[in-house]
């Protein structure tokens, strides 16, 4: 939260068993507090911002006890943490495609977050 970024490891070896080849067409980030009153205070502050959040192209896939790495180019999705009628104000093309179309990329998958 101090603008720097993050890289995440969605590791598919960790990956829950029975869940084989997961693709997703939904993406988000949500911050989340216990307390309600807190939760709007940090909705009101974080929808000021936007974030990026760029997919690195390497899908990482198990099917059964096999895995494997289908190869893409990377994706940056921005969007911003404002949301009108639960959905981002603020969108790119890119999100727009991924959301509204068929599952394409693994969640399982190197991430940058700025």
């Amino acid at each position: 939260l101090r603008g720097e970024e993050a890289t995440v490891l969605a590791d598919v070896l960790k990956s829950s068993l029975g869940k084989d080849a997961v693709k997703f067409n939904h993406i988000g980030l949500s911050l989340v507090c216990h307390d309600k009153a807190k939760q709007r205070e940090l909705d009101a502050i974080m929808s000021g911002f936007k974030v990026d959040m760029v997919h690195l192209g390497n899908n990482y896939y198990r099917y059964g006890h096999n895995y494997y790495i289908i190869p893409s180019s990377s994706h940056t999705f921005k969007l911003s943490f404002e949301k009108i009628n639960g959905t981002y104000a603020s969108e790119n093309n890119i999100f727009q495609k991924i959301v509204g179309g068929k599952p394409l990329l693994s969640p399982y998958a190197l991430e940058i977050y700025h």
